[in-house]
């Protein structure tokens, strides 16, 4: 029996990839503009995130596209072929929702509430994030010095009341 991962796979090589083939909420059901959100975090913080975007997304404060939050992943590295390639495919994914999340209104945000990890994947989107031009923010402790430039919020409560104020305001 094939995999999940391996049927995509076979999609992408013989059919080439056209973005995501799921949307977590069309602008078509919600006729205010919705913020595009790409949440980063630790791969330990994905439950969390997933109910975080849950939220967001329940509130209509923004349409989020992080697929790393539904992937059964473990979230581990090693050097295996396998899981290289499965990694790689990964990586894809993540650079095109980053990518995807580039319009006017795009923004970042960058989970720094569970301890610092070993591989830094989150700081890698954020630097890709910060190439596009995206608008990022903070969420939990400022840990280096790109973190500083950033806006910072302790909690995700916070984070969404200034996403709620600011469509009070926009309209």
């Amino acid at each position: 029996m094939r995999s999940a991962l391996a049927d995509a796979v076979l999609e992408i090589l013989t059919l080439g990839y056209h973005g995501p083939t799921h949307r977590p909420l069309s602008l078509v059901t919600n006729p205010r503009p919705m913020r595009r959100v790409f949440i980063a975090g630790k791969w330990e913080a994905q439950a969390r995130l997933r109910d975080i975007r849950d939220q967001l997304q329940h509130r209509r404060l923004g349409q989020v596209f992080s697929s790393w939050l539904d992937e059964d992943f473990g979230g581990y590295w090693d050097s295996t072929p396998l899981h290289r390639f499965e990694s790689s495919y990964r990586n894809d994914l993540d650079v095109r929702f980053v990518s995807e999340t580039r319009t006017p209104g795009g923004l970042f945000l960058l989970d720094t509430q569970e301890p610092p990890g070993e591989t830094g994947a989150r700081e890698v989107e954020l630097g890709l994030a910060l190439s596009l031009g995206l608008e990022a923010w903070v969420v939990g402790q400022r840990r280096n010095i790109y973190h500083e430039r950033l806006p910072q919020f302790d909690t995700w409560d916070e984070v969404m009341d200034a996403l709620a104020k600011e469509q009070r305001e926009n309209g």
